[in-house]
């Protein structure tokens, strides 16, 4: 493992951390996890629309192969992956290099055979069934309403309300992997590529971004930086995958970021009306910010024509006061 310091970052792409849950933005979020409250280890996640300018980012800050073993040369991935460092925000880092053999990113150990020996958590992809685009949200509701109507239809189907049906659901595993891009923007050729190449004996890593902020016991999810095709084919062939990890190490709590405007803007308005009454604390450092933020989101939602208010942004500003 090597600690590092990023002093020349731009803050584009960062990860927002709480007690409720965390997100994943390259500006605006990629994917949010949150705690469902029900008194489990459940937890919703959504993933938004494909963000091409991220993906672009990602790609042209990593040029190398990464088909290699840096498990005793991290300064050498480090130099790799440093074109990728200018898109965090500035502050200190770990990287961390994990290859299949050992499996010790999915390691973890039970009481049941006595703390003896470790077991292995299985590799778990997540991708949400679909993809949360508040340009969409009539529509969902509207869909909602007619898939409710079939399932009092059918004794097999539970009625799930709004926000269970549009919103996807795990019961979190500390090592799952959670995408940054929705599954319709996967190339199954590219998966297929990989599962070959990985059959044949190649071991091509994936790039993973997590954060931790001790100080509160916070630990965001592990999201998928690079590499979403190869897990996919990694997942497929039942191998686990070599990764290279990057998690982000907040000094204090002004290092820490939960926007709740850019989720205002971001996620359906029931998803933020959930998130936010489980939010226990609660913290507006920027109150003009978040007004504008939410502000930007009433204008994103006209994009739709049939949009309607309802009443959920006089709701959350309440919430400012």
């Amino acid at each position: 493992m090597m600690k590092f310091r990023i002093d020349n970052g731009t803050g584009i792409c960062t990860i927002g951390m709480s007690d409720i849950g965390s997100y994943i933005r390259f500006n605006y979020p990629l994917t949010v996890v949150w705690d469902d409250c029900h008194g489990s280890i459940g937890r919703y996640f959504c993933v938004l629309p494909y963000n091409k300018a991220y993906r672009s980012a990602v790609r042209e800050s990593i040029h190398e192969n990464l088909d290699q073993d840096f498990t005793d040369r991290i300064p050498e991935l480090y130099e790799m992956l440093e074109p990728l460092f200018p898109l965090f925000k500035n502050g200190n880092y770990f990287l961390n290099f994990h290859n299949n053999r050992n499996k010790e990113f999915f390691e973890y150990w039970c009481s049941t055979n006595h703390f003896e020996k470790p077991k292995y958590e299985d590799l778990e992809v997540v991708f949400p069934d679909t993809v949360t685009d508040i340009r969409n949200t009539d529509k969902v509701i509207k869909d909602h309403k007619r898939w409710l109507k079939e399932a009092g239809k059918s004794k097999e189907i539970y009625p799930a309300g709004l926000l269970e049906w549009s919103t996807g659901g795990i019961y979190d595993r500390s090592a799952a992997l959670y995408a940054t891009q929705p599954m319709q923007a996967v190339d199954k050729d590219r998966v297929a590529f990989f599962e070959k190449a990985i059959r044949n004996g190649a071991r091509p890593f994936a790039v993973i971004f997590n954060a931790s902020y001790d100080k509160k016991d916070f630990d965001s999810p592990n999201f998928i930086l690079d590499g979403h095709h190869k897990l996919l084919a990694y997942d497929r062939l039942k191998i686990y995958p070599p990764l290279a990890v990057i998690t982000c190490c907040p000094e204090n709590d002004d290092e820490l970021e939960f926007d709740a405007g850019l989720l205002a803007e971001s996620l359906y308005p029931w998803q933020v009306r959930h998130l936010m009454e489980h939010w226990d604390d609660k913290h507006f450092s920027d109150e003009s910010a978040a007004q504008d933020d939410l502000e930007r989101g009433r204008i994103l939602r006209k994009g739709n024509p049939e949009n309607k208010n309802y009443g959920f942004p006089d709701w959350l500003k309440r919430l400012f006061g």
